[in-house]
């Protein structure tokens, strides 16, 4: 299995050894490669590269400000649309400044949650895909079903006033 790690140059820790460690503790064929981001903003281009390269998920690594909430933000948007078109998963590990005091509680936190982001990139990666998505139960025939209570709600509707006498949305 590849996948990707990407990390940001700003981090105060440098949290590949550990996540390499952790791979290898939960698969036996895992090949991690790296990429360094040269700012937040530049992670999705870094996760759509490494995605493109082959890497079958990726984790991205960062130690989070108070001030970097517009910018996550933004990122996690961008690494949507990045798994969308690539529809392959992109995990964020983040730890925030005023989670941690010391250098060995940064160190600490970010063990902890890279070994959450982990389990839930592997679980994904993983899952069977092959099981059958259990539908919802079909109202009986006579029954107030969905499709009834939707038909009676429309019938009850206020009728709209003609369009061409009211003025438009755009």
């Amino acid at each position: 299995m590849k996948l990707a790690f990407i990390d940001v140059t700003g981090n105060k820790l440098d949290a590949y050894e550990a996540c390499t460690q952790l791979c290898e503790s939960h698969v036996a064929d895992v090949t991690l490669s790296r990429i360094t981001a040269p700012d937040l903003l530049k992670v999705p281009v870094c996760a759509k590269r490494a995605l493109e390269e082959g890497a079958e998920a990726a984790i991205v690594f960062y130690n989070a400000t108070a001030e970097d909430s517009h910018a996550l933000d933004l990122v996690h948007e961008k690494i949507i649309d990045v798994e969308l078109e690539s529809r392959k998963f992109v995990f964020f590990t983040l730890v925030f400044e005023d989670e941690w005091r010391s250098p060995q509680q940064l160190a600490e936190v970010a063990q902890e949650r890279l070994a959450q982001s982990l389990e839930a990139l592997f679980r994904s990666v993983h899952s069977e895909s092959s099981e059958p998505v259990e539908q919802a139960p079909v109202p009986e025939e006579g029954s107030m079903g969905m499709f009834a209570q939707n038909q009676e709600s429309e019938e009850q509707a206020p009728e709209l006033p003609p369009s061409g006498g009211g003025r438009g949305l755009f």
